[in-house]
């Protein structure tokens, strides 16, 4: 698509960062985020429409943590991936959320996930009210979406306008949640001992690939079906 449009590319990676300010659990920490992401004129989000084995669901909001570099994401796993959603959120709204679930994700996803035809496309102007609005049709609690309490927001109302929406099958399997509870927490201890599995020479993505390789990826997912 960037091609046709002429459009340019680029790896967020390795671009100038701007240090920022998120405040998580009380405290102020400073993160580094994309420059050109906070001097756009417009965030066009698009997410895909998938489980998570940490967050339950996956859709706009986390999409966007994708926007912090390398490991900056280790850090905000360590400190608490909820309290950075919020702040990630705060500091990039979307302008249009347009998610693919044409095919989408069910299970133990992301990783250990089953891809599941879907033939649906959402889209909104806001990743909040995106989200929200699709975990009410899966009939998600909020609890379980501890993002969302941190927003405040105990519930949402929207209208129906168009075509009647119950005959859709949005429906996804998805992971147990004291199984999301559990990675939740895994993730959180895992990034927060990280930097000294580093400075004795083990490369935390090393320990990953070993634990979820090829082989225990295709085992769960045949589990899965």
């Amino acid at each position: 698509v960037y091609d046709r449009f002429n459009a340019e590319f680029i790896n967020l990676n390795f671009t100038e960062f701007k240090e920022v300010l998120f405040e998580i659990k009380g405290k102020k920490y400073s993160f580094k985020v994309p420059k050109i992401v906070l001097d756009c004129d417009g965030i066009i989000n698009m997410p895909k429409y998938k489980t998570h084995a940490a967050t339950l669901l996956t859709m706009a909001i986390k999409n966007f943590y994708g926007l912090l570099p390398g490991k900056e994401k280790w850090r905000g796993h360590a400190l608490g991936l909820n309290e950075t959603f919020y702040n990630i959120q705060k500091l990039f709204p979307s302008d249009i959320v347009i998610t693919d679930a044409y095919i989408a994700m069910e299970g133990l996803g992301p990783t250990l996930g089953v891809p599941v035809k879907k033939n649906l496309l959402f889209a909104s102007d806001n990743a909040i009210v995106h989200d929200m609005a699709i975990s009410q049709i899966l009939n998600v609690k909020l609890e379980y979406l501890k993002f969302y309490e941190n927003m405040k927001i105990d519930k949402i109302y929207y209208n129906e306008e168009g075509e009647e929406i119950d005959y859709i099958d949005f429906s996804l399997r998805l992971p147990p949640v004291t199984y999301t509870r559990f990675w939740y927490h895994v993730n959180e201890y895992f990034y927060k001992f990280s930097p000294s599995l580093e400075k004795r020479g083990i490369p935390p993505r090393k320990v990953l690939n070993f634990l979820v390789n090829d082989k225990t990826i295709k085992f769960w997912r045949r589990l899965q079906r």
